[in-house]
């Protein structure tokens, strides 16, 4: 009975994470959409209430824990709007809001797994509806920003395209490699389409990740290379012919290799001077939640800097922990998520340099594999054990 209760709620999350994916298509976005992503919220906090009480839980599950426990204490304790010289007065709330959509997202998937209850199928068939749902959603999120903007430009850069980059790892889970290539081929598009240089370097990286992978992993290495070879072949060809064709992506790529990034260099020296120069409590824990925002005018795009300057040594240390118990973990875990592992982390470690991972909605799709996988060993583990101590009892 208890499993059948826990079985409709997981059906009930995936439920409303498409329903929440769907906003702006299916409904219009504003009290429908934030009342699904508040159910989603309370579905996720009380699973991590509920993870909380799990014994041995993994390292890398009590870094998260620590994590949400620093940046909500701080936001509870600090300013709720701060002043940006470049967007007024703001709401701290929208930032913390991206920040708990994005990490609680972990919670359901791991306790669902650990409990038996995500089969490897349910999660593809997630992963695909998710994947060409966000396809017609960042058309409609490019739509709605143009109308927004002035008449006279015709390109655009829409943030909604880094989903695509935290959707890839979910391609290291099919065993059919040939079924990956479909989803890259979409995934490199998107990217160049939105021309932005994080989700292009995010999603290029991805791939060559993925084929090193299964270079080394494969006992026919000069078939493999070949196919590769011609299949990279083929890509670049329509990639330099899309490049030629659109002088707003090249604009953008050439400004990235002459060193001018949005400014973002100058923003991330002058918050860490800052917070060199700060007094020894505000090294220790920091501004407060969303402070650079209200130093620099705008937030770090660097989830390090975030960390240390809003949450100071203390929540640095923290963010650190996740990343060392992280790359501990895939030493240890089966080779059949040891590839979507890897991608995870290259995903969420490479945009936190440029973007910002942990302050990003669209990272949920990471954290929900992330969650998905730990749980899955921690079943795969828990089932050993029951099966040994039962062998060992009728011994």
């Amino acid at each position: 009975m208890k499993v059948a209760h826990n079985s409709i709620w997981c059906y009930l999350f995936f439920t409303i994470v498409i329903a929440y994916a769907l906003k702006g298509l299916l409904y219009p976005t504003g009290t429908i959409s934030i009342a699904i992503a508040l159910v989603e919220l309370l579905i996720c906090s009380f699973y991590l209430i509920k993870t909380v009480f799990f014994r041995k839980r993994a390292y890398i599950v009590n870094s998260l824990l620590l994590i949400i426990g620093v940046v909500t204490l701080s936001y509870l304790i600090s300013h709720k709007s701060v002043l940006s010289t470049i967007f007024g007065r703001i709401s701290t709330f929208t930032f913390f809001r991206e920040f708990a959509g994005a990490v609680l997202a972990f919670f359901p998937l791991y306790y669902f797994s650990a409990k038996g209850l995500v089969k490897a199928n349910l999660l593809k068939a997630l992963f695909v509806v998710i994947f060409v749902v966000s396809i017609f959603s960042y058309f409609y999120q490019t739509n709605t920003l143009l109308e927004t903007r002035s008449k006279t430009t015709e390109y655009i850069t829409s943030n909604y395209a880094y989903a695509f980059v935290y959707l890839c790892p979910f391609i290291g889970l099919f065993k059919n490699k040939i079924s990956s290539i479909p989803f890259f081929a979409i995934a490199i598009a998107m990217s160049m389409l939105s021309a932005k240089r994080g989700t292009i370097l995010g999603v290029a990286v991805l791939v060559v990740v993925y084929i090193w992978y299964l270079f080394i992993k494969s006992k026919h290495k000069i078939f493999i290379g070949f196919i590769l070879a011609l299949l990279l072949i083929v890509a670049w060809h329509y990639i330099l012919d899309y490049y030629l064709d659109n002088p707003y992506l090249q604009t953008r790529l050439e400004a990235t290799l002459e060193g001018r990034s949005s400014r973002r260099d100058v923003i991330l020296i002058y918050i860490f001077r800052s917070f060199i120069n700060s007094s020894l409590f505000q090294l220790i824990f920091g501004h407060g939640f969303a402070s650079t925002v209200g130093e620099a005018g705008n937030y770090a795009h660097n989830d390090w800097i975030e960390f240390l300057y809003d949450f100071g040594i203390v929540g640095l240390g923290c963010y650190m922990s996740f990343y060392f118990f992280f790359v501990k973990l895939i030493k240890n875990i089966p080779n059949q998520y040891k590839l979507s592992m890897i991608m995870i982390l290259v995903a969420l470690f490479l945009s936190s340099l440029y973007s910002m991972a942990f302050f990003s909605n669209e990272s949920s799709y990471s954290f929900m594999l992330l969650g998905y996988i730990l749980g899955m060993n921690r079943y795969n583990n828990s089932v050993t054990t029951n099966t040994s101590s039962i062998e060992h009892y009728i011994k």
